[in-house]
């Protein structure tokens, strides 16, 4: 579509070359920068902050966790390349406005259904406007399930892919960082703490949204049902572009909005994950679906591997060119590793 548009200025100019170029450009941005609140009225009031809350954390402790040493043992980085793999592989693109955007939330099911097993539960959340719904999975508390007041723990990445305002609903998107590298680790945390039997205080969901490149429109739609029905959340945990190949494994944490939620995580990744570099960065409004829950009244934290703005933001970004061929997978395992450590943590 670029090239149709300026041909005479793009002429010998290769399509990879375009592809890298356009997503430099877009790489100053993170997510989609904005939160589509159009379905929502005109008459929408901030959602006040509800019974939860992130003022009881404490130091991580890694000497009083050892079951977490077990859960460790239990991330695999060829699993996760299999899953960003067959994910990228299955669809030309998961837009959620794609002729096949459903299709997409199918698979996740599907996948979410075969590693939680007969340990939890898997369901839709439609969305209204477009359909493609999100994807629910949930693990139960120690104490069982029977509490619909009890607070539970969320993690999430987003399902739906885009190449950009370049190529319209059906071009080629395999997004594979951005963002089936968080999905892939939804998936493989979920199968972790099903497999290994591990219960907590709190109910555990894990979550893939849909239509983030829309402007957070699945992630806010199943937020604010939440924050209407009183349901509590303890924390969620937010998983955006985990897969950029660097010298070292690198896990960015978010220092907004929840400056408290991101100091407790960037303690957690320093204890349980020393040998990744570690770094703080700002997401700024509307960056990932996280910013949904902030705004429905929700203790939130966001990891990445880069942040908006940074050098080494994926060159592929919203590009043909962001392939499972391009990820590190050994990097991926270590945000697996934080989010389990935070899990454990947080229901301490």
């Amino acid at each position: 579509m670029l090239r149709a548009t300026y041909p005479r200025i793009l002429e010998g100019v290769s399509d990879r070359a375009i592809d890298v170029l356009r997503a430099r450009e877009q790489r100053r941005l993170f997510g989609p920068g904005f939160s589509d609140i159009t379905d929502f009225g005109s008459d929408i009031e901030p959602v006040a902050a509800l019974d939860s809350s992130s003022s009881d954390l404490v130091v991580p402790k890694p000497s009083e966790h050892p079951e977490l040493e077990k859960l460790f043992e239990m991330v695999s980085a060829k699993e996760l390349k299999s899953t960003v793999t067959t994910l990228t592989g299955t669809f030309r693109t998961r837009f959620y406005r794609s002729k096949h955007a459903r299709e997409a939330s199918v698979w996740v099911h599907n996948e979410m259904r075969a590693v939680i097993g007969t340990n939890g539960t898997v369901s839709y959340f439609e969305n209204s406007g477009f359909d493609q719904p999100n994807v629910v999975g949930r693990i139960p508390a120690s104490g069982g399930d029977d509490d619909d007041d009890a607070e539970v723990l969320i993690i999430g990445g987003h399902l739906d892919s885009t190449c950009g305002f370049w190529c319209g609903a059906e071009g080629p998107a395999p997004g594979a960082d951005d963002d089936a590298s968080g999905l892939s680790a939804v998936l493989s945390v979920l199968r972790i703490l099903a497999a290994s039997g591990w219960r907590g205080k709190y109910a555990i969901e894990g979550h893939a949204y849909a239509g983030e490149e829309g402007g957070l429109l699945g992630s806010q739609n199943i937020a604010r049902k939440y924050a209407a029905s009183g349901k509590k959340v303890r924390g969620m945990l937010n998983l955006e572009m985990l897969g950029t190949r660097n010298r070292t494994s690198t896990i960015s944490v978010m220092t907004d909005p929840n400056p408290k939620m991101s100091a407790h995580m960037s303690a957690i990744v320093k204890a349980y994950v020393p040998t990744a570099e570690m770094r703080n960065v700002e997401c700024g409004y509307g960056c990932s679906d996280h910013v949904s829950w902030a705004d429905s009244g929700y203790p939130v934290v966001c990891l990445a591997a880069w942040g908006p703005g940074d050098y080494n933001l994926n060159p592929n970004y919203h590009s043909r060119g962001d392939t499972a061929d391009q990820l590190d997978y050994e990097s991926i395992a270590d945000f697996v590793k934080a989010t389990l450590a935070w899990i454990v943590e947080m229901s301490a």
